[in-house]
């Protein structure tokens, strides 16, 4: 008989362990699962990664960065007349190098989502359906 407190024991087939009666046969759920496959062309990958992997991304945390920390110098800083105007115009060019960079990136990331659902669109449905042999 197996101890249902032992969870190394081994069970003989056919055996339930709450009862503990032999079971006279043995059921297998089978569970639904979905594949998806999408057939993408080589120039189709290459454009979804550049969206990822954009300079433009990349320069947007530079000038977003640039821009914080001229921001924080010229509002926290006690600067002299000529440079503190340098400082703020500094600040104003960052932040539109921020702007435009943000809105490219935002453009080539739109732009790999819209090849996503191009391919998603183009999906061919097949159904395939197990079937026991066991009678």
């Amino acid at each position: 008989m197996a101890d249902p407190s032992n969870p190394r024991e081994t069970v003989p087939a056919g055996v339930s362990l709450s009862t503990g009666q032999e079971q006279p046969y043995t059921v297998i759920t089978y569970r639904k699962r979905t594949i998806e496959m999408y057939h993408v062309l080589r120039q189709e990958l290459d454009e979804l990664i550049a969206g990822y992997t954009s300079i433009n991304l990349g320069f947007f945390g530079l000038a977003f960065g640039a821009t914080l920390a001229i921001f924080i110098t010229c509002t926290t800083a006690s600067l002299q007349e000529p440079i503190k105007s340098r400082y703020w115009i500094s600040f104003f060019v960052f932040a539109l190098f921020t702007v435009y960079f943000f809105s490219m990136a935002v453009r080539e990331w739109r732009n790999a989502q819209k090849k996503i659902d191009k391919i998603k669109a183009e999906t061919i449905s097949e159904v395939a359906e197990f079937v026991s042999r066991e009678k």
